[in-house]
């Protein structure tokens, strides 16, 4: 099933408490609109791009993390781990999960897929934000999917990363994704 721009805020305006004409503008801003994958594009300039349904998701994921401050640059990041298309299966590690949830003994996915197929098997799964100041003195924030439930074993590592890179750690943000996408997924 496909959609507008204008669909998707009137599915995620009641969730968010908003007016679905002030989210719609909102979606239309180019640093959202740019990161959407859009289905179809429309035949004329006025000709409304549909989107698959799934990318209400997508959008009320964005749309959070604008709210949460995260500037175009840092959305693209985020973006980009939502967009991930190649699974990482490795023997006892797969897909940065240690402790693989239930849902995945058919395989593992990556990106918003595996958000999806996660939720809808009623996991919770988490956007892990995690912000350092780099040497040049620049924020930079790293991003991971992840099960909610996973034995966290990155301190150690991530610790030694920033050594070694001379970053240091300001915070770690869970963004609550499955909570956040979860009205959605049913129709998607």
């Amino acid at each position: 099933m496909e959609i507008t721009l204008k669909d998707i805020a009137e599915r995620i305006a009641p969730l968010d408490y908003r007016d679905p004409a002030e989210l719609h503008i909102q979606l239309r801003n180019p640093k959202v609109k740019a990161l959407l994958v859009p289905s179809t594009v429309g035949a004329g300039q006025t000709a409304a791009v549909k989107y698959e349904a799934r990318e209400a998701i997508r959008a009320r994921l964005l749309l959070a993390l604008l709210d949460i401050g995260l500037s175009s640059e840092e959305l693209q990041g985020v973006n980009a781990e939502l967009s991930a298309l190649n699974p990482l299966k490795v023997k006892g590690f797969v897909g940065g999960v240690m402790t693989a949830p239930p849902s995945c003994a058919k395989g593992y996915g990556v990106g918003l897929a595996n958000l999806i197929r996660g939720t809808e098997a009623g996991e919770s799964w988490v956007l892990r934000l995690r912000y350092v100041r780099t040497v040049d003195g620049a924020r930079r924030i790293s991003t991971r999917i992840m099960w909610a439930e996973w034995d966290d074993r990155e301190g150690r590592g991530t610790k030694a990363l920033d050594l070694l890179h001379a970053e240091t750690h300001l915070g770690t943000l869970d963004v609550p994704a499955s909570d956040l996408i979860r009205p959605l997924v049913r129709g998607a």
